[in-house]
């Protein structure tokens, strides 16, 4: 007989404490289900149950990808993970999902499982979850029924912290950058979706009532923007969002004549294109046509860091250092490198590897790479060593 565990939750949604639960789960059961809780008193969900579903899914997709893209491991795949790896590769049937609105328990007996999974935090847990095995086991024994309580601690001291509501409260603070470290980069993609959209619709209505665009077509706009950013793997939303982050973050340097809603709205288009010759150039003409605005279009131009794109003014020079921040991102670095390169699958990985090492050995050359005050004193160094340990994992690898 399979044994099988039921891991329920609102997952609202998914993080990495629970993708690691799943992972120790894969370990343990022939099956693992996920179940999606659905409270119909409860009306504040950032998604349905079936978009939780899928954010779940993904969240296993970018595990899988983290296992398989070699060089840009950070660290060994751990024995929990080999086994999940392989499990997940080779059997379809070890993990599935569903969304319900009745009792964990009378669900979890339906499915066959022998066991309702947990998560335990270090230190953070233990009154919850006794009030939660109190209840469940008070439910089995009026249905004269019998499942395992099983309570799998994180190992991990950095998932201590880690809930959806704690990702929550970090986005509606605008802090999206610390926000990457409580989900998968295909969940945070899709969660800043939901976030950014005021940022555009605000910028846009400015920009249009000063150039006396329609504003019906705000809305075409931003289904463009979802489109276009919405399935990449790197130019996607988060992306914009860690652009967002560090506009606030460097507002104190910005001069008070800053038209800000004008250079928010340059850096929610400038990566509309990515592929082809001149993907900058043809971005700003399109800009163009939009706003007839040409400061905004050569902000757009200020993000092509290949050629000798004029980046005379302040705002040209901090849309092109807000573009680049990643760099000195010590922690998210080797994530954007993995991001690069699955985006560029369609490359030959020799090609890939050609082009990504002369154009990081093109951008060392150079005397600085941040051009604003704020980001040369701060950020400099940092990009400089991240981009040198890429280049040397680079020739190992090659």
């Amino acid at each position: 007989m399979n044994k099988i565990g039921f891991y329920a939750g609102s997952f609202d949604p998914f993080t990495v404490g629970h993708l690691r639960i799943v992972l120790e789960a894969l370990c343990k059961y022939d099956k693992v289900i996920i179940g999606v809780g659905e409270n119909a008193s409860k009306s504040d969900y950032l998604f349905e149950a079936e978009e939780r579903i899928n954010l779940i899914k993904e969240s296993i997709y970018d595990f899988l990808d983290w296992y398989t893209t070699i060089p840009y491991c950070d660290n060994l795949p751990s024995e929990v993970e080999r086994i999940a790896f392989e499990r997940l590769q080779n059997e379809k049937d070890c993990i599935s999902f569903l969304a319900y609105q009745s009792s964990t328990v009378d669900v979890a007996l339906a499915y066959g499982a022998i066991a309702l999974i947990r998560g335990k935090r270090i230190g953070c847990d233990d009154e919850a979850e006794m009030r939660l095995a109190s209840i469940n086991q008070r439910l089995l024994a009026i249905r004269k029924a019998h499942l395992s309580m099983d309570l799998i601690p994180l190992p991990k001291e950095d998932l201590t912290f880690v809930s959806s509501s704690a990702f929550k409260e970090l986005c509606a603070i605008y802090e999206y950058v610390a926000a990457m470290d409580f989900v998968t980069p295909s969940v945070h993609n899709v969660v800043m979706q939901e976030y950014l959209k005021d940022w555009f619709f605000d910028a846009y209505d400015f920009v249009a009532r000063q150039k006396g665009c329609p504003h019906k077509m705000a809305e075409t706009e931003w289904n463009k923007l979802v489109a276009a950013y919405g399935n990449r793997k790197y130019h996607n939303f988060s992306h914009l969002a860690y652009g967002i982050n560090f506009i606030i973050i460097s507002k104190e340097t910005i001069p008070d004549d800053f038209e800000i809603e004008k250079f928010i709205l340059a850096w929610f288009y400038h990566d509309l294109i990515v592929t082809g010759n001149g993907p900058e150039e043809k971005t700003a003409k399109k800009v163009f046509s939009l706003f007839k605005d040409e400061e905004i279009a050569n902000l757009v131009r200020a993000t092509n860091h290949q050629g000798n794109a004029p980046k005379n003014t302040f705002a040209e020079k901090l849309i092109s250092d807000i573009d680049l921040a990643i760099w000195a991102d010590e922690k998210n670095y080797f994530n954007y490198c993995r991001q690069l390169m699955i985006e560029n699958e369609g490359v030959k990985p020799e090609i890939f590897w050609k082009k990504r090492c002369e154009f990081l050995q093109r951008m060392l050359e150079k005397d600085k790479i941040f051009l604003t005050p704020f980001f040369g004193e701060k950020f400099e160094e940092a990009a400089k060593r991240n981009m040198q340990k890429e280049l040397l994992i680079i020739c190992n690898h090659v």
